[in-house]
């Protein structure tokens, strides 16, 4: 079986013309790449697709694939914008991974919203939305625009190397 670290090598050679360095938004958003290790990150405007996408795909290697969707937003995210963001995006990962060859039920996946600020109310509305990948629901883990990776990840309870 190949090894993570190819199929990010091949993402990486098939989507060059959506490949990019951070994952930000203007000045006001970005999520920090500490915990990523060896990684692609998408901009998802960039990917050509129909309807609405995620800032953000990110393919990463921790031993295993890990896709993670993320959508950066200013104060008070639409938490259906979100969702459907986050959906479009994880469709994406899917097909990607799909024509590469690679097992999908060998990757985990993690859908993440970055905030500059949000209501207790908005918050909760967000936090309570489902992402469907492979017939699972996956819930969105929210954080504030700044923080790394491996912060959200040990915050919601993930460990990486």
């Amino acid at each position: 079986m190949r090894r993570p670290s190819a199929v990010i090598e091949e993402l990486q050679n098939q989507y060059s013309h959506a490949v990019v360095t951070q994952c930000r938004e203007g000045r006001t958003c970005r999520l920090a790449p500490d915990g990523l290790g060896t990684h692609v990150i998408l901009k998802g405007e960039d990917l050509n697709r129909p309807g609405r996408i995620c800032d953000c795909v990110i393919f990463t290697a921790d031993g295993e694939l890990i896709v993670a969707l993320v959508e950066l937003k200013g104060k008070n995210p639409s938490a259906s914008d979100a969702e459907e963001q986050l959906q479009n995006g994880a469709d994406f990962a899917l097909q990607a991974l799909q024509d590469c060859g690679w097992p999908y039920h060998k990757c985990t996946f993690h859908h993440i919203v970055l905030h500059s600020g949000i209501h207790i109310s908005a918050h909760r509305v967000l936090s309570n939305k489902k992402i469907t990948v492979r017939g699972q629901g996956y819930r969105i883990m929210i954080a504030r625009c700044g923080q790394s990776f491996a912060a959200i990840m040990a915050q919601y309870g993930f460990s990486i190397s």
